[in-house]
């Protein structure tokens, strides 16, 4: 359960990271 829950936080912060990148690269486009 440990192992699964921590591999799932990591994906979710993974993905936050990703969000913010693609948005501030968006904003930088525009």
């Amino acid at each position: 359960w440990k192992k699964k829950h921590r591999k799932e936080v990591i994906a979710l912060k993974r993905r936050e990271r990703m969000i913010r990148r693609g948005v501030d690269l968006d904003q930088i486009n525009l």
